[in-house]
């Protein structure tokens, strides 16, 4: 199991008070497929949860997900024991317009 964190809080690298919304884009790099569960926490509890396959080469799209300048948590888990072969990209939004794009670079990573 590899985990991705990526942290959003106020006044910090991923500042909250300037992201609306995100889209998320996972993809698979390797050569096996690999499942990856996706959360997003706020201070008032999950704010959302999905389970996508990742087969080789694929990529997925997660469209807006709001959390109205909250701070935030997206956690990221897959059932590989390495995350080289993940690649995310979290595109920030505020009122339409694109604000960041942050990587699995800047995520926590854990094996």
């Amino acid at each position: 199991m590899s985990i991705l964190r990526l942290n959003s809080v106020d006044h910090g690298a991923v500042d909250s008070r300037y992201i609306q919304a995100f889209d998320l884009e996972l993809c698979n790099l390797g050569g096996e497929g690999f499942e990856m569960l996706v959360t997003v926490y706020t201070p008032s509890g999950l704010l959302y949860r999905g389970l996508y396959h990742l087969a080789q080469g694929v990529s997925v799209i997660i469209p807006r997900i709001t959390t109205q300048f909250l701070p935030f948590q997206l956690i990221m888990v897959t059932n590989i024991n390495k995350y080289d072969t993940t690649a995310v990209t979290m595109r920030a939004w505020n009122g339409g317009q694109p604000v960041a794009i942050f990587t699995q670079e800047e995520a926590v990573r854990i094996n």
